[in-house]
């Protein structure tokens, strides 16, 4: 099998088993951001009519979930990312009612790339076979598959985030890191935390690998050398 043939087959068989796993009624936490996403896709308008949803009608957390505009109007109050990100299923997707199906296949395809990113991040370092048996295992032995591939939760993001920064800081490709890190803090705002976290271990193994990098470059330039 080819350097990528393995990769590629991982993610199909995650995004199948996840797709085909999808939450049809999930969580309102969930489901008000399908809801939100679904209304932007067919109207461009980021704040729908809530008395269209009637689950959060007698919903004991409503008001985590709903939030007020400048304007005095009701909105969908979770995390951005969770909402855009599904934005294009509602597209490709359209139905005449309410529908959980387009953000929860677009979680269970973004939960399938982080994990063939773990398995990336691994393989160079542990094998492929090693690589493969702990990715299968974070994709269904762990919350990945029931929580973050099942509907559209701010888990999807930050799970995607996470592991891709991780890959991208191995392969020293910051501006992926910087992107992944984005996303992470596009699903769930204190994953500020973890990209800290990570920006300040960068720091203190830069300037090292920097450092050496400036030896050898000086000493290619001494005659002799």
């Amino acid at each position: 099998m080819s350097r990528w043939g393995l990769p590629a087959a991982l993610f199909l068989v995650c995004a199948c088993v996840y797709g085909l796993t999808v939450s049809t009624n999930p969580s309102p936490d969930a489901f008000t951001a399908d809801f939100a996403a679904r209304h932007i896709a067919r109207t461009g308008d980021p704040v729908p009519d809530i008395a269209d949803f009637p689950l959060l009608d007698d919903n004991i957390i409503r008001e985590t979930r709903i939030v007020s505009t400048a304007d005095g109007r009701e909105a969908v109050g979770r995390a951005p990312g969770v909402i855009a990100f599904s934005v294009p299923a509602y597209v490709l997707l359209p139905s005449a009612t309410i529908s959980a199906a387009p953000g929860g296949l677009t979680a269970a395809l973004l939960s399938a790339l982080a994990v063939v990113l773990f398995f990336l991040l691994l393989r160079d370092r542990t094998g492929s076979r090693t690589a493969l048996i702990a990715a299968l295992l974070l994709a269904f032995a762990t919350p990945v598959w029931s929580v973050a591939a099942d509907a559209m939760w701010p888990h999807t993001l930050t799970t995607l985030g996470i592991i891709g920064m991780a890959w991208a800081a191995d392969r020293r490709r910051w501006w992926l890191v910087g992107l992944f890190g984005g996303l992470a803090l596009w699903g769930r705002l204190h994953a500020a935390i973890i990209c800290a976290v990570l920006g300040v271990g960068v720091a203190l193994v830069q300037p090292s690998y920097g450092d050496r990098a400036a030896r050898r470059n000086h000493l290619g330039a001494l005659p002799g050398c």
